[in-house]
């Protein structure tokens, strides 16, 4: 911008300026060829020239500006200000407001020259301003040529007329002195001066006091000349004494008594009021000093009277009256620094100044103005034409055409002189050198065609040939340096600092990691010889107590380690600081709390891991109180010494005594579990329920506290307060406490690692072996306790503790990661793993001993998954007995649990030898695993005690994960792979599970799951349709029975609409107001299911009416609606039916009929034999044509068609359940009669069954071969019968009522087993019909013995007749009759199971009633497939 705007500035200058412009010179360069200069702000200025208000400052800048427009060509202007003081032409230069110069001056431009400043001897302004202000105060560049003078003057005519007269010389003053001359004649008196044009002694000069007030000069005054007569002191000022008669005069003492024989002096300004009293004290000059009122004033005294007065040289102003200067005593430099003013005063210096920019801006003008060199002559000669100024000091005047001709005169006479001010082109000026036409620094005139500023990093030299002397720009030496353009030398560079190359502008510091400690270098001295790249150069901040690094070390002082590195004593070189310890700066190491090194290996560091504070950190080698530093981590005691705490204390007699109370306690609590355990066995194992849940939750509490113990071992987990304490408080529960106790042996001997190792593996668990073998000793001895509860009391133990002695064998392999690398072991910290030596021997000692956890696991999965199915089958409750503590904690049938829980916790025990990471991943893996299991499974003998095990291993598995939050050590890598690996489990699940279902939707559109979807009404078909289902089956046709295969309800019209191939809707009744049926109907309907319903005789389609008023009919069947399943589609599916096949069922139960359904159903025409008459054990029923086959009969009312179903269903299953007794039931129809041969009966007890007359018939007949007849509940609606129901029955199946009373009561006194179709599942059947079958061959009595129990029956006695029938089966006789409900009927089957299977109804325990129970559900599920 500034550039573009160049040319146009230039012309606006050139108007303002050239305007009025004059040349001198007739060859003179014209104004439009001038050049402008750039000024600060790089904008197109003039040379400006300042001048002061005296005539030969005004005319010399004449001469300057001539020379420096017309012969060097640059436009100048005069600045219209005009200056009397030095000390404004000094800030006009500087651009300055004040001399402090803190903000430039704005308003008006710098000046670039100032000609003719005095500057007197006692004057620092410029001094001072230049220190203060170096970078704009203006440049002193050499004298004008010319002094100054101010000094006494006396009027040319008076020295004439006394020389005349008396031959006095007034020019010298010892002409003055009153005792020898009489110089006053010559002059005027004080009166004769006019007063207005004085000064009184109080009066201003220019708003400052005269110096008659200027307390200092007149206290210097009296100091130098004693005249106290001539100073008043007053207040502690002092102030010249002027007579009131005269208040413009202060009086010499020569004249002081005698005014008229005063001469007047007369002063303009301040500066030698004093310096003249002097004069006039010391040589007896009759002076009377005042001062000029103005200029004007001055000059008419001057003219007109005959005075004293002060002038200067050079000037032309009083050149008219000739005057001539008083000559006194030599000038004397110490006296006037004294303050003693009675010699002659110096010449004062007259300077040219130039602003700083101008040697930037223009040197030619620069090396002008220095050039510039005048004599006072010549100067007086430029003044002569002048004539007399009348103007003011402070008006601001402008040259005059007289004085800028006498300039120019002077200039065209005097070429002589002023062409050796003219600079040529190559004569460079200090801070420039010559350059060729590229602006390059060149080192010979001849080479050179003009000047250019040194750049930075050469300095500016001189340079003498033949045409004179000029500058040129060397390069500085490689360790000097020049940052600032135009200077004269270069710097050498400081210690600390270099460089290599020739010509720089700066030093480079010592890069961090070398030092230099000589100035002017070269290059620096590196820390390390070595070449290690780990030092650095740094000091310490004792403010902040850090270590700082810095560049430009100047001594090897200033080598230290990076921080992170210390110096190592060992290689004398930088080493890494590893975690745990401090490096900071300095090379010193300092270890944190928790870690320790030696003193000899600082950098080796080693982490306290345990009790950290064992090891307090700071110098290598420090230890607690007590402790052996040269152990690896502190990690032993001082001989004599035992540990407490973090420090090792004396041992005392209270260490023994606590370790034998442990001893004891140890002996007491093993000896009382093995008596308990004795006992227990002599009360044949019955073990109150109670007390086992206590048990349960003692053995929760002491795991809980050994998985604890575990969870410490973990490497990476940082365990703090509280949290340490409450594990230091439970330790007990899990031994730590008691293997901890082997320390106290360290008051005897310091006992080896392998010792220790030995004792915590062997001698401590044969302790805990001691005190039940003690009390086995004496039990045997008292009470003949068999030897068999003692290995009872030895597993419980192992059992109970077996994570702790599981932990003990790992120990060798479970280390600790230092920070150096190595490894220790968590137990001994002073035995590094390294396979050698002691670790070595640990090793195998661990080895050997690992055989007893891992036998005892291997013990316990033969025990419970080998001999224990084996034993329970053979009925040995000695060996149940034997191992309860395997089994009692556990439901039956989850016995294996203990395997189980004995693996999980194994691979606990071994987890910690991993990674923090994978520790805790498998930690966590081991627990959600069980927690599902438990929780699936609930295998705890107590259901409270199973919810307690998911809570507490919750509790366990957030404890975990709280404690991997403190994770240090974290295996980024580990972590990442098994992130992997579950990330590609999960996908993978998600790919399979997908893969499944789509697999499981194409197959469902190929082949249904289910070919039939058995939809009825419990409770009224339920037997027809589990027997339906097996003739299904039999066919290779699988159904669905939602008590066999639903277990979430939620569920249940999937099945329908994805898993079904037909529903067959079994028509019963009441079938159609069933929600649920409803829903099963209209899920098939809009899912397309094809239907066929199976109407038995009663049944009917819906009608139109039926349908419309359906949710008043059925107001439930609002609930399908969050199954998607609103009315309307219940409604369409209900009309649908009338369009779907119909099979008919038939009046009556027929086994032809059902082959037929069975075969339209699956299109069968096949006429094989059916499966109700198999051969013998093959599970075929035997018809009434092979009944003397036939081991026992199955009786059901003919008249209940669901009845005979269930009782087909009864004999298929009692057929295929023990096949090795050879029983071939036969399920009796009213063609049929007990046979003589008849041994065992089963009567299914039904709704009305004793009503029916072939029941009747039948019990009746069974009187005769006097068999075993078991009872057997087949119908929820069956009610036990009171004497007036008896009667009935007998009227209505005709029948002798005595005798059939008599029956049916016997009947009733065995308790019926349940076996109801509607209410139990495939497996729930196959349990009932293996325990109907126990009892028709166990402790069934014969009929005529309950007969006898029963008594003749009497007809006149009602009311006790059903006395019998009520307290042996149905309860207290104040009920008329009884119904029994699934459950109570299930609950008197149970109890008839427990009471055994063999006559002699022996006793058995918790243990073996479940174990027998467990047998019966394995049995049952091996042999479900071989029921069809």
């Amino acid at each position: 911008m500034v550039q573009a705007l160049r040319p146009a500035l230039c012309a606006v200058l050139v108007l303002a300026f050239g305007a009025n412009a004059k040349t001198c010179l007739p060859n003179g360069i014209p104004e439009q060829n001038r050049l402008y200069v750039s000024n600060a702000t790089d904008q197109p200025s003039p040379i400006r020239f300042v001048t002061y208000n005296w005539d030969s400052a005004r005319v010399i800048n004449h001469v300057a500006e001539i020379l420096v427009s017309e012969v060097l060509g640059f436009h100048v202007l005069r600045d219209p200000g005009i200056f009397f003081w030095a000390t404004d032409g000094i800030l006009k230069l500087a651009g300055c407001h004040d001399m402090a110069c803190a903000e430039p001056n704005a308003n008006a431009p710098r000046a670039d020259v100032l000609l003719d400043t005095w500057l007197s001897a006692g004057s620092t302004t410029l001094k001072q301003f230049q220190a203060k202000n170096g970078a704009v105060a203006p440049e002193d560049v050499g004298s004008m040529g010319y002094e100054g003078r101010e000094a006494l003057h006396v009027q040319g005519e008076v020295r004439r007329a006394a020389f005349a007269d008396s031959g006095l010389p007034l020019e010298y003053y010892a002409s003055y002195n009153l005792s020898f001359h009489e110089p006053q004649k010559y002059f005027d008196t004080v009166w004769s001066l006019p007063t207005t044009s004085l000064l009184n002694c109080t009066d201003t000069f220019y708003d400052q006091p005269l110096e008659f007030r200027v307390s200092s000069a007149m206290q210097n005054y009296l100091r130098w000349t004693g005249d106290s007569e001539g100073v008043i002191q007053q207040n502690g000022e002092y102030f010249a004494k002027c007579p009131s008669e005269l208040p413009a005069f202060w009086i010499a003492p020569s004249c002081r008594q005698n005014v008229s024989r005063c001469i007047p002096v007369i002063c303009q300004g301040q500066g030698y009021t004093e310096v003249f009293m002097h004069w006039a004290t010391t040589y007896g000059i009759p002076m009377a000093i005042s001062h000029r009122s103005t200029v004007d004033a001055f000059l008419n005294l001057v003219e007109h009277f005959r005075i004293l007065f002060v002038w200067h040289e050079p000037d032309a102003t009083l050149i008219h009256v000739q005057p001539t200067k008083v000559i006194l005593p030599e000038y004397s430099p110490s006296a006037w620094a004294a303050g003693d003013f009675r010699t002659a005063p110096t010449a004062t210096y007259i300077a040219k100044l130039v602003s700083q920019s101008l040697e930037l801006s223009s040197p030619r003008v620069r090396k002008f103005i220095e050039n510039m060199k005048i004599e006072l002559s010549q100067v007086v000669e430029l003044m002569a034409p002048n004539g007399i100024s009348q103007h003011d000091p402070v008006t601001l005047l402008t040259p005059s055409d007289l004085q800028w001709s006498s300039a120019c005169n002077w200039i065209k006479a005097n070429g002589h002189i002023w062409q050796q001010w003219i600079p040529v082109t190559t004569d460079c000026t200090r801070g420039f050198g010559i350059v060729n036409a590229d602006a390059t620094p060149v080192a010979l005139r001849s080479e050179a065609v003009g000047c250019e500023v040194c750049p930075a990093g050469r300095f500016s030299t001189v340079l003498s040939d033949e045409i004179g002397t000029t500058f040129v720009c060397r390069a500085c030496e490689a360790g000097w340096h020049q940052s600032v353009a135009g200077q004269t030398s270069c710097l050498p560079c400081d210690p600390g600092s270099f460089t290599a190359l020739t010509g720089q502008a700066l030093c480079s510091p010592c890069e961090r990691g070398s030092y230099g400690i000589s100035s002017a270098a070269t290059s620096c001295l590196p820390c390390s010889s070595g070449g290690n790249k780990h030092w650095t150069t740094s000091k310490e901040d004792e403010m902040d107590l850090r270590w700082i690094e810095v560049e430009g070390a100047t001594s090897q002082g200033f080598c230290h380690c990076l921080p992170g590195w210390h110096l190592s004593p060992v290689s004398g070189d930088c080493e890494p600081c590893m975690d745990g310890s401090s490096c900071v700066g300095g090379g010193v190491l300092q270890l944190l709390p928790g870690y320790y090194s030696a003193e000899g290996s600082p950098g080796s560091v080693l982490r306290c891991f345990g009790d950290a504070a064992r090891c307090p950190g700071g110098d290598p080698g420090t230890c607690a109180a007590g402790r052996d530093s040269s152990s690896p981590s502190c990690s032993l005691c001082l001989p004599g010494l035992q540990p407490n705490g973090p420090e090792c204390v004396d041992c005392n007699g209270g260490d023994y005594v606590q370790l034998s109370f442990l001893a004891l306690l140890i002996l007491a609590l093993t000896g009382g579990s093995h008596i308990v355990f004795a006992l227990q066995h002599r009360s044949s194992g019955v073990l109150h329920f109670r007390l086992l849940a206590l048990a349960l939750c003692m053995n929760q509490l002491i795991t809980c506290s050994q998985l604890f113990s575990v969870m410490e071992q973990v490497q990476g987990i940082v365990l703090e307060e509280p949290f340490v304490s409450f594990l230091e408080f439970f330790s007990f529960l899990s031994l730590e406490a008691v293997l901890g106790s082997v320390r106290s042996i360290s008051c005897v001997t310091r006992v080896s690692a392998e010792v220790n190792l030995l004792i915590r593996t062997l001698l401590i668990p044969c302790f805990f072996a001691l005190g039940p073998l003690m009390a086995q000793v004496v039990l045997r001895a008292i009470l003949a306790v068999p030897k068999i509860t003692l290995l009872k009391t030895f597993g419980f133990l192992s059992l109970l503790f077996y994570i702790t002695l599981s932990s003990t064998f790992v120990e060798p392999f479970r280390c600790n990661l230092h920070p150096n690398g190595l490894r220790t072991l968590q137990t001994r910290h002073e035995v590094f793993c390294n396979f050698s030596g002691t670790h070595l021997n640990m090793c195998v000692i661990s080895f050997v001993v690992c055989l007893l956890p891992v036998g005892f696991f291997a013990l316990c999965s033969y025990v419970l998954l080998v001999m224990f199915p084996r034993r329970v089958n053979d009925a040995d409750a000695s060996f149940v007995r034997a191992c309860s503590f395997l089994i009692m904690r556990f439901k039956p049938g989850c016995e294996s649990f203990t395997i189980v829980f004995l693996f999980r916790n194994l691979i606990f025990v071994l987890s910690p030898m991993m990674p923090a990471s994978g520790c805790l991943f498998v930690m966590g893996i081991l627990l959600v695993t069980s927690i599902i299991l438990v929780a699936y499974f609930q295998p705890w003998r107590s259901s409270v005690a199973s919810q307690l095990d998911i809570v507490v291993q919750l509790m366990l598995l957030m404890i975990l994960l709280l404690n991997s939050l403190t994770v240090q050590d974290v295996n980024v890598q580990l972590i990442m792979i098994l992130c992997t690996l579950c990330a590609s489990s999960l996908i993978f699940g998600i790919l399979v599970a997908t893969a499944y279902f789509l697999v499981q939707y194409v197959a469902s559109k190929l082949r249904k799951r289910f070919a039939f979807f058995l939809c009825h009404q419990r409770g009224s078909s339920s037997g027809f349709v589990r027997l339906l289902k097996m003739e299904l089956k039999n066919k290779g046709c699988s159904s669905f029975v939602d008590a066999d295969n639903l277990t979430d309800l939620t569920q249940l019209f999937r099945f329908v609409s994805s898993d079904t191939q037909m529903l067959l809707l079994l028509g019963t009744p009441g079938v159609l107001k069933r929600k649920w049926c409803l829903g099963e109907i209209a899920t098939a309907y809009l899912a397309k299911v094809e239907m066929t319903i199976l109407s038995f005789p009663t049944f009917d389609l819906p009608d139109e009416l039926f349908i419309s008023n359906y949710q008043e009919i059925v107001p439930e069947v609002v609930e399908l609606a969050v199954y998607g399943l609103g009315l309307s589609e219940v409604q369409m599916a209900l009309r649908s039916l009338k369009q779907v096949k119909d099979i008919p069922v038939g009046d009556s139960f027929s086994r032809g009929r059902l082959n037929e359904i069975v075969s339209i159903l699956t299109r069968d025409v096949e006429t094989s034999s059916t499966p109700l008459t198999p051969k013998n054990h093959s599970g075929r029923i035997m018809t009434a044509s092979t009944t003397s086959w036939t081991d026992y009969i199955i009786l059901a009312d003919p008249s209940n068609f669901d009845a005979i179903a269930t009782a087909e269903v009864l004999g298929r299953f009692m057929v295929s359940n023990l096949p090795e007794k050879g029983l071939s039931p036969c399920v009796f129809t009213v063609e049929d009669d007990v046979s003589k041969d008849t041994s065992n009966i089963v009567l299914l007890l039904s709704e009305k069954c004793f009503h029916s007359e072939h029941i009747a018939h039948w019990l009746l007949q069974s009187r005769v071969p006097d068999p075993k007849l078991l009872p057997v509940m087949a119908d929820t609606k069956f009610q036990f019968p009171n004497s007036t129901e008896l009667r009935s029955a007998s009227i209505t199946c005709r029948v002798d009522h005595t005798a059939y009373a008599q029956v049916i009561k016997a009947i009733l006194l065995e308790v019926a087993p349940p076996f109801i179709c509607s209410e139990s599942s495939e497996v729930d059947l196959l349990i009932r019909s293996r325990q109907i079958c126990n009892r028709l061959y166990g402790d069934v009595r014969l009929l005529s013995t309950k007969m006898v129990m029963v008594g003749p029956a009497h007809t006149s006695e009602r009311e006790t007749d059903a006395e019998p029938v009520l307290e042996s089966s149905a309860g207290p006789a104040d009920r008329p009759s009884v119904t029994f409900s699934p459950v109570e009927s299930s609950n008197l089957s149970l109890q008839l199971l427990n009471r055994g299977t063999s006559s002699s109804a022996q006793k058995q325990t918790v243990g073996e009633a479940d174990a027998v129970s467990t047998a019966e559900v394995h049995l049952a599920s091996e042999t479900i497939s071989q029921a069809f």
